[in-house]
């Protein structure tokens, strides 16, 4: 769950203009209370639309088809034709107009319909792992308003599947006042941890890229062949980084790894915390190339879908030696006995893509 993004001022002041400042104070008191220590607590609901939503451009320009809900903000382009929330709230106190933040409380949502899915499926690379939270303050006819946006779309990070923000809850402040920390720290929105050092200043690290996803092994003498190794060292200091595979969102003002992730390892040093000639770990190295599971309930067989990497045919990790505390390592899973007779699958369903991308198209 996202606690704090970036503000982006430019599409606040389209939202605040769009919505207009007399629908804007109703909009304050139906649906915004303030507490004693100054922090605005707003909450609100989405209603989708039922079926498809027509989204015309005007003379001349082609119909869209996408997902909507009521009152829901849209560039009305090819390019992002799907719908954004806007609030805007009074902002009181404002010392700085430029300065606000704001975090979620709590939130709803819901897995995206078959037909929903196929509306947003073609738009997939605007969608985040989370919903987005954006919010600054801006100075609208002499009154300072705190204004922010919503993308409540998002793509679920294990299963692929899209999800739709229902309602929620968001603690907002601004800077100057005391407030804004406070609507960082809200019920469920700790402060978001923004690192200040790479894991890649802990030391030299080896590059490795993965083309196909797989358990791969890496041994003392890899290592020690490419330069990284030059004696035995501590096998708890051994970590391997990475981040999810498949292509970044195209939108900055999207939720995203700020680092590398230090990644679960499985080790075999032996039993003696030494990673020397012998040893090796394993790791599950994940394609560029990201399979979706998407089932039609029309179809007599499962489907699946790809997104193709547009800038890399491979998928990079890290290997460190010399992580400063024990690194993440893959724990045993517990013995589960087997009731009644074992069956040996033989056959299953599989998936392929040839996509060789040959020609340039530019």
């Amino acid at each position: 769950m996202p606690e704090l993004m970036p503000k982006s001022k430019i599409t606040i002041l389209l939202c605040l203009l769009a919505v207009g400042l007399s629908s804007a104070q109703d909009f304050d008191r139906a649906h915004t209370t303030a507490s004693t220590d100054g922090v605005l607590t707003f909450a609100d609901t989405l209603h989708w639309e039922t079926g498809p939503y027509r989204l015309d451009r005007g003379f001349g320009a082609d119909i869209l088809m996408t997902v909507s809900f009521e009152n829901a903000i849209s560039e009305g382009t090819a390019f992002f034709p799907l719908p954004v929330y806007c609030f805007d709230l009074t902002a009181a106190n404002t010392a700085d107009p430029a300065d606000a933040a704001c975090g979620w409380d709590t939130i709803a949502f819901r897995p995206a319909s078959s037909w929903e899915t196929r509306l947003i499926r073609p738009h997939d690379a605007l969608i985040a792992d989370d919903f987005t939270l954006q919010c600054g303050t801006v100075e609208f006819r002499g009154t300072h308003r705190l204004s922010g946006t919503i993308f409540p779309i998002r793509r679920h990070p294990a299963t692929g599947e899209y999800e739709l923000l229902t309602s929620f809850r968001l603690r907002a402040g601004v800077y100057g006042n005391g407030t804004a920390d406070r609507a960082r720290t809200g019920t469920g929105s700790p402060e978001k941890n923004i690192r200040t050092a790479s894991m890649l200043s802990y030391g030299p690290t080896l590059r490795v890229g993965v083309a196909t996803s797989g358990i791969y092994r890496i041994t003392y003498e890899d290592l020690r062949r490419e330069g990284l190794l030059q004696s035995a060292v501590p096998s708890d200091r051994i970590a391997l980084y990475g981040n999810r595979a498949g292509p970044l969102p195209t939108l900055n003002t999207a939720d995203i790894y700020d680092d590398l992730t230090d990644l679960p390892i499985a080790m075999y040093d032996g039993g003696d915390g030494r990673f020397d000639p012998g040893d090796y770990f394993l790791f599950y190295g994940q394609s560029p190339v990201v399979w979706l599971y998407e089932p039609d309930a029309n179809a007599s067989l499962p489907a699946f879908t790809h997104r193709q990497h547009t800038y890399s045919d491979r998928t990079y990790y890290f290997i460190g030696t010399n992580h400063p505390q024990p690194a993440a390592r893959i724990a045993d899973a517990p013995r589960q006995e087997i009731a009644g007779n074992e069956t040996d699958l033989t056959r299953f369903p599989d998936y392929h893509c040839q996509a060789q991308d040959l020609y340039n198209i530019v």
